[in-house]
């Protein structure tokens, strides 16, 4: 699995691991915390437990942020995938592509081959904004699940404004945004009031977008601005074009120049 942080990668991994029952054991490993020794240690204590325990199902090793593994850890567990004897199936979460970190000497060459025979990229949540309901909906059973509170979903307006937000911290942001809600909501249904602030700020402005400046043409501009005064004069004056003159101070010559020029009869 490769995507941006928070993009949702280890629940991806943990759905596809779990979809069918019963579901074998798997092992979540943090690599970015590990050296060459614990990685060992850790993969070959597991794998032994799974082996006693006789499952029809193979386990699973859950290699969290791989592309951060140390290089002596990468070389380790490079040699432990091409042995054949771990008896566990891998799954891995990386940030960047392995073969792309590998072509730029970053990775190790076979393990990045080892570990990319069948790649998910998950793109940031911004670019999937239609998932977003669904999230939303699984998130609130997660929290109802937790005992207490049962709420049954989401009002089309709280949905709404869940969509409009960009989420630039992607899925664990959405995460988050739905336990204050399932927390706040009075029930059933979590309104819009219930969603954090940062969401009803983000529809706020998304309703009322700042207006554009209009561009302003001095000479149209003045030009209009004049033909009003001439005819404010003209109606105050009841048709005088004399009286309109030295209303705007202007010679009666003049005056009538300037009616010609803007075509006032």
């Amino acid at each position: 699995m490769s995507g941006p942080p928070g993009s949702g990668r280890e629940y991806i991994a943990r759905a596809i691991h779990y979809c069918d029952a019963p579901s074998p054991p798997l092992a979540p490993l943090a690599c970015n915390l590990l050296d060459a020794e614990l990685l060992e240690s850790t993969i070959t204590s597991f794998a032994a437990s799974c082996a006693e325990l006789q499952i029809e199902r193979p386990a699973a090793l859950l290699l969290l942020e791989v592309d951060q593994l140390p290089p002596d850890a990468q070389k380790t567990l490079a040699g432990i995938l091409s042995s054949g004897e771990l008896g566990v199936r891998t799954v891995a979460t990386a940030r960047r592509s392995l073969t792309e970190l590998a072509a730029h000497d970053h990775f190790r060459k076979d393990l990045a081959c080892a570990l990319s025979t069948l790649v998910i990229h998950v793109p940031p949540l911004a670019d999937r904004l239609t998932d977003v309901p669904l999230l939303a909906q699984f998130f609130l059973e997660r929290c109802n699940a937790g005992g207490g509170k049962q709420l049954s979903g989401f009002t089309a307006e709280a949905l709404d404004q869940l969509v409009a937000y960009p989420w630039p911290e992607n899925v664990d942001e959405l995460a988050e945004a739905v336990q204050a809600s399932h927390a706040a909501a009075a029930g059933p249904l979590v309104q819009p009031g219930d969603l954090p602030e940062k969401l009803r700020a983000t529809a706020d402005a998304d309703a009322h977008p700042p207006r554009a400046d209009d561009t302003i043409v001095l000479p149209q501009f003045l030009a209009e601005i004049e033909k009003e005064l001439l005819q404010r004069a003209l109606r105050r004056t009841k048709g005088n074009k004399a009286k309109a003159a030295r209303l705007l101070g202007l010679t009666r010559a003049r005056f009538l120049r300037r009616l010609q020029h803007f075509g006032i009869e």
